[in-house]
Formats: C-alpha cells, structure tokens, sequence
C-alpha cells in the first residue's frame, strides 16, 4: 500500500476510481492501492501539490519509529531556563502585615 498525505489544513475528498473516495482530514494521511494512486483526481491533486506521496518506511525503520516515540514519551520534560534579569535588580521593599478588617456593627 502507498500512503498519501494532506498538505493542506481543511479535509478533502478525494474520488477514486469508481464510486470509492478517500476523505483525508487536515494535515492527515491514508493508504492508498497503486490502482487508486492511478485516479485522474488524486493525480490532480498530487500535481497541484495538495496531497503528497510519503516514501515507503521499511518494517525496520517502522519499529525503530516506534521504539523512539516511546523513548521520546517516556523523557521526563526539561527544565526550562530562567530569563535572565535586564538591568539591576529591584529592591524589595517591606510592606507592614495588613490586620484584617473587624467585622461589626455600624
């Protein structure tokens, strides 16, 4: 199977040979056989540059992928650096404790 890719961001339908179509999402793609591939439609659409043909990813290429988004998953999230201060840095002032307001009668 050849898999095809949505470049655009809005879904498109794409009619195939016969009465199949294919209705691709945003940014999303789809396996398509080699006689599909051969539709005027999605030819047009590949020549408009609309929908792309992603280059086949042997088995162990797709378990490497795989392996590495788990890897990637699992990583704890990296600090981020503080930015920097511009200048100097500002005094701190002391403020007294504010002592709560009495509730009572007027």
């Amino acid at each position: 199977m050849i898999v095809i890719r949505n470049k655009l961001n809005q879904r498109i339908i794409v009619n195939l040979v016969g009465v199949k179509n294919i209705d691709l999402l945003a940014k999303g793609t789809a396996e398509v056989s080699k006689e599909d591939l051969l539709s005027p439609h999605l030819q047009a659409l590949i020549s408009r540059g609309d929908i792309v043909v992603m280059p086949p990813v042997s088995h162990d290429r797709q378990e490497e992928q795989g392996e590495q988004e788990k890897l990637e998953e699992s990583k704890e999230p990296e600090e981020t650096e503080k930015p920097k201060e511009i200048g100097t840095p500002k005094e701190v002032v002391e403020q007294p404790e504010r002592q709560p307001k009495k509730k009572g009668k007027k």
